[in-house]
């Protein structure tokens, strides 16, 4: 993150990894009871924008049932201990609309967080070391839409 200048790059990293995950793109596109039961969806890119924004906005959510996520770097500051280091928090939340959470055998909003955590808990690339899960939270949206608010602790060089 030295500078902020790879900010840009590490999001896009992290939406093509999300993309990468056939099982997480099924919970947010297909709004049927088995998600994961759904045929794969063949152009996982086309939920960018639709399902999964990079910023900390959404369309008007109350418009329509569907699962969001918004992932954003969050909380940039310079690591206590050391100054050489920035740390921040990759953060995802998790909305979805109250119709949607229950699926067969568990929990839309919790599904969504085990596909999230798998693909980047521990996961290289994105700082100095490995991601590490930081901590997870409930959101609720408004009367329609609650969900998760889960974050990993990134590490970069200052």
């Amino acid at each position: 993150m030295n500078n902020f200048q790879e900010l840009n790059d590490n999001i896009i990293q992290v939406l093509m990894k999300m993309t990468d995950n056939q099982n997480l793109c099924k919970l947010l596109n297909y709004d049927s009871y088995s998600p994961l039961s759904e045929s794969d969806i063949s152009d996982t890119k086309s939920l960018l924008f639709s399902k999964i924004y990079p910023y900390p906005f959404t369309p008007d959510v109350q418009a329509v049932a569907a699962s969001l996520i918004n992932v954003v770097f969050d909380g940039i500051s310079l690591a206590r201990k050391n100054p050489y280091f920035k740390t921040s928090s990759l953060t995802f939340y998790i909305m979805c609309h109250t119709s949607l959470w229950r699926m067969e055998n568990m929990l839309r909003p919790l599904a969504i967080m085990k596909e999230i955590d798998k693909s980047f808990n521990g996961v290289s690339g994105l700082s100095v070391g490995k991601l590490e899960f930081e901590r997870a939270a409930l959101l609720w949206v408004n009367k329609d839409f609650s969900g998760y608010k889960v974050s990993y602790k990134v590490y970069e060089f200052n």
